[in-house]
Protein backbone atom coordinates (compact mmCIF):
# COMPACT_ATOMS: atom_id res chain seq x y z
CA UNK A 1 0.00 0.00 0.00
CA UNK A 2 2.94 2.36 0.62
CA UNK A 3 3.55 2.82 -3.09
CA UNK A 4 0.52 5.11 -3.15
CA UNK A 5 1.85 7.36 -0.42
CA UNK A 6 3.73 10.62 -0.75
CA UNK A 7 6.79 11.74 1.16
CA UNK A 8 4.78 12.37 4.32
CA UNK A 9 3.26 8.92 4.20
CA UNK A 10 -0.09 9.98 2.81
CA UNK A 11 -1.29 11.28 -0.50
CA UNK A 12 -4.24 13.64 -0.68
CA UNK A 13 -6.37 10.80 -2.06
CA UNK A 14 -5.27 8.38 0.65
CA UNK A 15 -6.43 10.81 3.34
CA UNK A 16 -9.79 11.11 1.60
CA UNK A 17 -10.20 7.32 1.76
CA UNK A 18 -9.14 7.10 5.39
CA UNK A 19 -5.69 5.58 4.79
CA UNK A 20 -3.33 6.68 7.54
CA UNK A 21 0.27 6.08 8.59
CA UNK A 22 -1.01 3.19 10.70
CA UNK A 23 -2.01 1.45 7.45
CA UNK A 24 1.53 1.72 6.04
CA UNK A 25 4.33 -0.76 6.48
CA UNK A 26 7.25 1.67 6.49
CA UNK A 27 9.78 -1.02 7.42
CA UNK A 28 8.92 -3.05 4.32
CA UNK A 29 8.89 0.11 2.23
CA UNK A 30 12.39 0.95 3.48
CA UNK A 31 13.61 -2.53 2.54
CA UNK A 32 12.38 -2.12 -1.04
CA UNK A 33 13.60 1.45 -1.35
CA UNK A 34 17.08 0.38 -0.20
CA UNK A 35 17.05 -2.42 -2.74
CA UNK A 36 16.18 0.06 -5.52
CA UNK A 37 18.69 2.65 -4.32
CA UNK A 38 21.56 0.15 -4.12
CA UNK A 39 20.78 -1.71 -7.34
CA UNK A 40 22.93 -1.84 -10.46
CA UNK A 41 20.95 1.16 -11.71
CA UNK A 42 20.30 3.20 -8.52
CA UNK A 43 16.90 4.87 -8.43
CA UNK A 44 17.03 8.54 -7.32
CA UNK A 45 13.35 8.48 -6.33
CA UNK A 46 14.03 5.62 -3.93
CA UNK A 47 16.91 7.63 -2.44
CA UNK A 48 14.51 10.52 -1.91
CA UNK A 49 11.98 8.26 -0.18
CA UNK A 50 14.69 6.77 2.07
CA UNK A 51 15.75 10.29 3.05
CA UNK A 52 12.19 11.27 3.89
CA UNK A 53 11.63 8.13 5.99
CA UNK A 54 14.78 8.92 7.99
CA UNK A 55 13.75 12.56 8.29
CA UNK A 56 10.31 11.64 9.63
CA UNK A 57 11.47 8.58 11.60
CA UNK A 58 9.03 6.28 9.83
CA UNK A 59 10.09 2.64 9.75
CA UNK A 60 13.56 3.64 10.96
CA UNK A 61 14.90 5.74 13.83
CA UNK A 62 14.76 9.44 13.02
CA UNK A 63 18.20 10.55 11.79
CA UNK A 64 18.62 13.93 10.13
CA UNK A 65 22.23 13.37 9.01
CA UNK A 66 21.35 10.12 7.28
CA UNK A 67 18.24 11.74 5.78
CA UNK A 68 20.30 14.57 4.29
CA UNK A 69 22.83 12.07 2.90
CA UNK A 70 20.09 10.15 1.08
CA UNK A 71 18.34 13.31 -0.10
CA UNK A 72 21.64 14.61 -1.51
CA UNK A 73 22.17 11.32 -3.36
CA UNK A 74 18.65 11.54 -4.76
CA UNK A 75 19.14 15.17 -5.81
CA UNK A 76 22.45 14.34 -7.54
CA UNK A 77 20.65 11.53 -9.35
CA UNK A 78 18.01 13.93 -10.66
CA UNK A 79 15.12 13.53 -8.21
CA UNK A 80 13.57 16.99 -8.12
CA UNK A 81 11.63 16.21 -4.95
CA UNK A 82 14.92 15.47 -3.18
CA UNK A 83 16.27 18.88 -4.18
CA UNK A 84 13.05 20.54 -3.03
CA UNK A 85 13.19 18.72 0.32
CA UNK A 86 16.83 19.73 0.84
CA UNK A 87 16.05 23.30 -0.15
CA UNK A 88 13.26 23.43 2.42
CA UNK A 89 15.56 22.01 5.10
CA UNK A 90 18.34 24.51 4.38
CA UNK A 91 15.97 27.48 4.06
CA UNK A 92 14.03 26.75 7.23
CA UNK A 93 16.87 25.57 9.43
CA UNK A 94 14.40 23.23 11.15
CA UNK A 95 16.24 19.94 10.77
CA UNK A 96 19.71 21.26 9.99
CA UNK A 97 21.64 24.50 10.20
CA UNK A 98 20.09 27.17 8.00
CA UNK A 99 22.18 27.66 4.86
CA UNK A 100 20.75 30.00 2.24
CA UNK A 101 23.77 29.58 -0.06
CA UNK A 102 23.19 25.82 -0.42
CA UNK A 103 19.44 26.39 -0.82
CA UNK A 104 20.06 28.90 -3.64
CA UNK A 105 22.47 26.51 -5.35
CA UNK A 106 19.88 23.74 -5.26
CA UNK A 107 17.09 26.03 -6.44
CA UNK A 108 19.18 27.33 -9.34
CA UNK A 109 20.03 23.79 -10.46
CA UNK A 110 16.37 22.82 -10.39
CA UNK A 111 15.36 26.03 -12.21
CA UNK A 112 17.89 25.17 -14.95
CA UNK A 113 16.14 21.81 -15.27
CA UNK A 114 12.86 23.67 -15.75
CA UNK A 115 11.29 23.18 -12.31
CA UNK A 116 8.28 25.46 -11.89
CA UNK A 117 8.60 25.23 -8.10
CA UNK A 118 12.24 26.36 -8.21
CA UNK A 119 11.42 29.27 -10.54
CA UNK A 120 8.53 30.23 -8.26
CA UNK A 121 10.61 30.11 -5.10
CA UNK A 122 13.54 32.02 -6.64
CA UNK A 123 11.27 34.59 -8.26
CA UNK A 124 9.40 35.34 -5.05
CA UNK A 125 12.58 35.32 -2.95
CA UNK A 126 14.10 37.98 -5.21
CA UNK A 127 10.84 39.92 -5.56
CA UNK A 128 10.30 40.23 -1.80
CA UNK A 129 13.97 40.22 -0.82
CA UNK A 130 13.50 37.13 1.37
CA UNK A 131 16.86 35.62 2.35
CA UNK A 132 18.50 37.39 -0.61
CA UNK A 133 19.02 40.98 -1.72
CA UNK A 134 15.95 42.27 -3.50
CA UNK A 135 16.52 41.99 -7.26
CA UNK A 136 13.61 42.73 -9.57
CA UNK A 137 15.53 41.63 -12.67
CA UNK A 138 16.08 38.13 -11.29
CA UNK A 139 12.52 38.08 -9.93
CA UNK A 140 11.18 38.89 -13.41
CA UNK A 141 13.43 36.25 -15.03
CA UNK A 142 12.13 33.45 -12.82
CA UNK A 143 8.49 34.51 -12.52
CA UNK A 144 8.03 35.13 -16.24
CA UNK A 145 9.67 31.77 -17.02
CA UNK A 146 6.71 29.98 -15.48
CA UNK A 147 3.91 32.45 -16.15
CA UNK A 148 4.71 32.47 -19.87
CA UNK A 149 5.34 28.73 -20.17
CA UNK A 150 2.74 26.53 -21.88
CA UNK A 151 1.94 25.00 -18.50
CA UNK A 152 1.50 28.35 -16.82
CA UNK A 153 0.99 28.37 -13.10
CA UNK A 154 -1.92 28.39 -10.69
CA UNK A 155 -0.20 30.61 -8.16
CA UNK A 156 -1.72 34.03 -7.51
CA UNK A 157 1.50 35.41 -6.02
CA UNK A 158 3.43 34.81 -9.25
CA UNK A 159 0.91 36.68 -11.39
CA UNK A 160 0.44 39.52 -8.92
CA UNK A 161 4.20 40.07 -8.59
CA UNK A 162 4.53 40.15 -12.38
CA UNK A 163 1.60 42.56 -12.55
CA UNK A 164 3.38 44.90 -10.14
CA UNK A 165 6.64 44.66 -12.11
CA UNK A 166 4.82 45.72 -15.31
CA UNK A 167 2.76 48.32 -13.46
CA UNK A 168 5.80 49.96 -11.88
CA UNK A 169 8.11 49.55 -14.87
CA UNK A 170 10.85 48.31 -12.58
CA UNK A 171 12.38 45.86 -15.05
CA UNK A 172 10.51 46.27 -18.28
CA UNK A 173 9.01 49.43 -19.73
CA UNK A 174 5.77 50.22 -17.92
CA UNK A 175 2.93 48.31 -19.56
CA UNK A 176 -0.41 48.82 -17.84
CA UNK A 177 -2.22 46.42 -20.18
CA UNK A 178 0.11 43.56 -19.22
CA UNK A 179 -0.06 44.65 -15.58
CA UNK A 180 -3.86 44.46 -15.71
CA UNK A 181 -3.71 41.07 -17.48
CA UNK A 182 -1.46 39.56 -14.80
CA UNK A 183 -3.39 41.09 -11.91
CA UNK A 184 -6.62 39.71 -13.38
CA UNK A 185 -5.11 36.22 -13.76
CA UNK A 186 -3.77 36.53 -10.20
CA UNK A 187 -7.21 37.46 -8.91
CA UNK A 188 -8.66 34.33 -10.50
CA UNK A 189 -5.81 32.05 -9.42
CA UNK A 190 -5.59 30.29 -6.10
CA UNK A 191 -3.30 31.23 -3.25
CA UNK A 192 -0.27 28.97 -2.84
CA UNK A 193 -0.79 26.46 -0.05
CA UNK A 194 1.56 23.51 -0.25
CA UNK A 195 -0.03 20.24 0.83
Amino acid sequence: MYNRMNDLGQSTNSRLYGITDADCDFESAMKWYLKAAKSKHPHPGAMYRIGMLYLEGKGVPKNTETAIKWLELGAKGGAGWASEALTDLYRSGKATKKNTAIALELLNKEAERGSHEAHRDLGLMYYYGEEVARDFTLAYKHLSAIAESPLGTWDAQVYNALGHLYEDGKVTPQDLDKAFKYHLIGAKAVPYWPI
